[in-house]
């Protein structure tokens, strides 16, 4: 597909804005002991649900394949691969298994997928930004692995960092973590980038999303000090991937 084909209007760049309004609501609200707690989903979550609605505004093809029920989604997708490693997957975009109305609400239809065309992984690194570059790399490469064997499936990665100097971790009270910015981000982006791959047999887009965060009263946008190259922007990013999802489902009516 050529470039020229997709909506060229901001996505409503960044989905970092998105973030932080989601975050901010959090912290004003009383539903919410924590903006963020690490064993919670609620920002993984957050991220898919706005990256499906992305793809949807960005491309019509999609669009009007979602709104027809031909594509449909799941979440937390069980793979086995051929050689029997078993892995969840945070989200599926391909043909839904059996015939579907079309969603009633306009949305993307939620059903099993039988054929996979497109994979999201959410990951957050928020504090310990040393400890947690390491286990992002092997989560990242083991969901790689486990993608390249769908052999029609797109695969986008989304890093969301944290930029905050403090950080107070509900895991490590009374806190606050004390971060050792820029440095401590831009020592886990370099390292993310550098050891998992993007292009050829990795994934076809990796999105750096910088926030910043205290998880008590502060949450705000990053400076724009140039975080990660272009490419691994999420405006880029979700636009390569839509690009490369409209040729997957090219003949699809």
């Amino acid at each position: 597909m050529r470039e020229a084909e997709l909506d060229p209007s901001p996505i409503q760049d960044d989905i970092a804005a998105r973030l932080v309004e989601w975050l901010q609501s959090r912290i004003d609200g009383t539903a919410n002991a924590w903006p963020y707690h690490p064993r919670s989903n609620d920002l993984g979550k957050f991220v898919r649900k706005e990256v499906l609605a992305d793809l949807v505004r960005v491309s019509a093809v999609i669009a009007d394949l979602c709104k027809r029920g031909r594509l449909g989604c799941d979440v937390n997708v069980a793979i086995t691969t051929p050689t029997g490693r078993r892995k969840k997957l945070d989200l599926i975009l391909g043909e839904p298994v059996g015939e579907h109305r079309p969603p009633s609400d306009g949305g993307v239809l939620k059903a099993r997928i039988q054929r996979p065309l497109f994979s999201l992984e959410v990951k957050a690194a928020m504090t310990a930004h040393a400890k947690a570059s390491p286990r992002l790399v092997a989560e990242l490469q083991s969901s790689l692995e486990v993608i390249r064997t769908l052999p029609e499936c797109a695969a986008m990665g989304v890093l969301v960092v944290n930029i905050a100097e403090r950080f107070t971790s509900p895991l490590n009270l009374p806190g606050p973590n004390r971060h050792d910015q820029p440095q401590a981000t831009l020592n886990l982006i370099s390292d993310v980038l550098e050891r998992v791959p993007v292009g050829g047999s990795g994934y076809d887009a990796l999105a750096i999303v910088p926030i910043e965060l205290d998880n008590e009263q502060l949450v705000a946008l990053a400076p724009n000090r140039g975080w990660c190259p272009q490419t691994n922007t999420y405006s880029a990013s979700l636009k390569a991937v839509a690009a490369l999802l409209e040729q997957r489902v090219a003949g699809m009516h």
